[in-house]
């Protein structure tokens, strides 16, 4: 069912012209795989012409954030407004170690829980934040930028 019965905020979610997308696209059967066809399926990547300058091809490369080994969720700021919060998942069927790559110095790294509580330091160097992740899990990882 692709509609459900639902009451609020729409008392008539069945009614009225619905557009659904519905994708088959060949993948391993691999979790990771499938959240991130399926991340660009709901997101695509958007494109656009940018005039040519000097020093383009320099703003291209300062990366605010990179990630390897999970799949970011997603950024805001934390609550009391002191850090960048990234919430951060494990999809796959095996332990990962995340790695955090921060294009600017980190003055201060750590997990909290759901309720943006600090629940322990995270070990950082160099711009570089490392997490370790149980298999099929999320985390939230708070990170002060100079």
């Amino acid at each position: 069912t692709l509609l459900r019965s639902s009451f609020e905020p729409d008392t008539c979610p069945d009614q009225g012209v619905h557009y659904i997308n519905i994708s088959l696209v060949p993948v391993v059967a691999e979790p990771a795989e499938l959240e991130f066809v399926a991340a660009r399926q709901v997101h695509p990547i958007l494109s656009c012409v940018l005039p040519a300058e000097e020093d383009f091809c320099a703003k291209l490369s300062d990366s605010l954030l990179s990630l390897e080994g999970g799949s970011l969720v997603a950024v805001k700021e934390t609550e009391d407004g002191e850090a960048m919060l990234l919430r951060l998942s494990n999809p796959s069927d095996a332990e990962s170690t995340l790695q955090l790559t921060f294009g600017k110095n980190i003055t201060c790294a750590y997990e909290t829980d759901v309720c943006e509580l600090s629940r322990n330091d995270l070990p950082f160097e160099n711009g570089v934040v490392r997490k370790t992740m149980a298999a099929h899990t999320i985390c939230s990882v708070a990170v002060v930028l100079e």
